[in-house]
């Protein structure tokens, strides 16, 4: 036997995932989630006040990727920020465990 579920608008009741955006920045600290890695949390975009508070590094594609994903109906990411001219380091610091909580000087 087959249960027909009505198709409704297509949208999920549940996230069932929020997707994370790493890219070289240098946020105020007054935005950075408190008591965890450091990270930005956002529920929608606007430019201006990506680029005061996330302060992305000049010529980074990471405020492009984060508008994307909120123009294809993105409800919440995580902006992990790699302090710039880390190199490829950073980014690799970062994805270890615990990295994020240790930043290049």
């Amino acid at each position: 036997m087959v249960d027909r579920v009505p198709a409704g608008d297509g949208t999920a009741d549940l996230m069932t995932g929020v997707p994370a955006f790493i890219g070289y920045a240098a946020p105020e600290p007054s935005v950075l989630e408190r008591g965890r890695l450091p990270a930005v949390v956002l529920e929608r975009w606007n430019a201006t006040e990506f680029n005061q508070w996330i302060k992305p590094d000049k010529g980074s594609f990471l405020p492009m990727a984060v508008r994307g994903f909120f123009a294809n109906g993105g409800k919440r990411c995580v902006v992990l920020p790699v302090s710039p001219g880390s190199g490829a380091e950073g980014f690799l610091r970062v994805l270890q465990p615990g990295g994020g909580a240790r930043r290049a000087n």
